[in-house]
C-alpha cells in the first residue's frame, strides 16, 4: 500500500464523514472517564475524549467495512486488524472539514517509539463556539510507514504552518491529507488479506 505503486481512482485522497450520534458519543465517553490526564497531554482530559471519539469511529468504520479487528490499546499501537497489521489511531480536533492541503501530523516525541504497520488519522468536527460538541468524525486517511517516510515535514512546536495558519504545539512529524490512502481503500486491503491468509 506504499507510495511506489501506480495510483488509481481508488487510491486518490477523499475523506469520509461520520456522524457522531449518541451511542458512539456516549462509548467515548465512558471510555475517556476511565482514563487518566497523560504526561505532556495538551488538553488533558478534553484530549482523552478527542482520542476515544477516534478509536470508536475507527472500530464503527472497520465494522462497516467488515474487517475483523480487536483491541489493544498499547502505547505502540491501538488496533489490529485483519489479525496481522498493527494500526494506531491519530485524532484531531478542527472547526471545518479536512481539505486536502491540511496536515495529519505525529507527534516527534514518540514517533521512534510507535512504528505500526498503518496510521489511521481522524479528524473531530465541531462548531467552533464549543471544545466538545462534535458532530462528524472524519476518516482522513491512512498512511504506511513508507508513506510517512516519504512524504513527512518536521514541524517545531510554536510553529505556524503557512498553508493553513495551524500553530503546533509540539514538534510533529506532518504529512499533507492529500498523500493518504482513502479509508475504504485501506479496508478492503486489509480485508482482502485477511480472506486470502485464510485460504
Amino acid at each position: 500500500m506504499g507510495t511506489r505503486q501506480r495510483l488509481t481512482a481508488a487510491h486518490r485522497w477523499r475523506p469520509v464523514g461520520i456522524e457522531i450520534g449518541a451511542d458512539l458519543r456516549a462509548e467515548a465517553e465512558h471510555r475517556a472517564a476511565r482514563l487518566p490526564v497523560y504526561a505532556r497531554s495538551h488538553r488533558e482530559t478534553a484530549a482523552n475524549l478527542v482520542g476515544c471519539l477516534g478509536e470508536v469511529i475507527v472500530e464503527h468504520a472497520l465494522t462497516q467495512f467488515d474487517v475483523p479487528y480487536r483491541a489493544a490499546y498499547e502505547t505502540t499501537h491501538d488496533l489490529i486488524v485483519a489479525d496481522r497489521y498493527t494500526i494506531e489511531i491519530k485524532t484531531k480536533d478542527r472547526t471545518v472539514p479536512p481539505r486536502a492541503e491540511y496536515e495529519a501530523s505525529l507527534p516527534a516525541y514518540n514517533h521512534d517509539h510507535q512504528q505500526p504497520d498503518f496510521f489511521v488519522f481522524v479528524s473531530l468536527e465541531r462548531d467552533r463556539l464549543t471544545d466538545t460538541g462534535f458532530h462528524t468524525g472524519w476518516l482522513v486517511g491512512v498512511a504506511d510507514p513508507a508513506i510517512i517516510d516519504e512524504h513527512r515535514e518536521l514541524r517545531r512546536a510554536n510553529e505556524t504552518d503557512p498553508d493553513n495558519g495551524t500553530t503546533f504545539w509540539t514538534d510533529c512529524w506532518n504529512v499533507r491529507c492529500d498523500v493518504l490512502r482513502p479509508f475504504p481503500y485501506a479496508a478492503n486491503y486489509w480485508r482482502r488479506r485477511r480472506v486470502s491468509s485464510n485460504r
